[in-house]
């Protein structure tokens, strides 16, 4: 669970606080993706969503993606500069990935969407 709260009203005269629970867990449903094919990340770089729970919030993107693999160098430029766009990366276990990564501007975090490419060729 997580929650985020904004003020609302004119600068200085603010009226309240809007506040909002977010189930992480529920992330998949509500954006109508499957559950492995979502990963998010926070404005440091640390996994707050992954199908994997044992990773969350324990493991950064920098641990579950290899810096130092040519095949993560597009995946790299796009989370340095902070880039929306697509790319094809290999995480710690190696497995290579098709994604689609965006920005929550509000946030700052990194929602990215993946598929395994392996899926893709077993479907032709």
């Amino acid at each position: 669970m997580l929650t985020y709260s904004a003020p609302f009203g004119e600068v200085g005269n603010y009226f309240g606080v809007a506040t909002v629970d977010l189930a992480l867990d529920e992330l998949p449903k509500q954006l109508g993706i499957a559950p492995n094919r979502l990963v998010v990340l926070d404005d440091q770089g640390r996994l707050i969503y992954h199908i994997d729970k044992e990773k969350v919030l324990a493991t950064t993107s920098a641990q579950w993606l290899d810096k130092n693999k040519d095949k993560n160098a597009d995946f790299w430029t796009l989370q340095d500069k902070r880039l929306d766009g697509q790319t094809r990366f290999a995480d710690n276990q190696d497995v290579v990935y098709l994604a689609s990564i965006a920005t929550v501007p509000q946030l700052k975090w990194r929602v990215i969407v993946l598929a395994p490419e392996q899926d893709l060729f077993n479907s032709l």
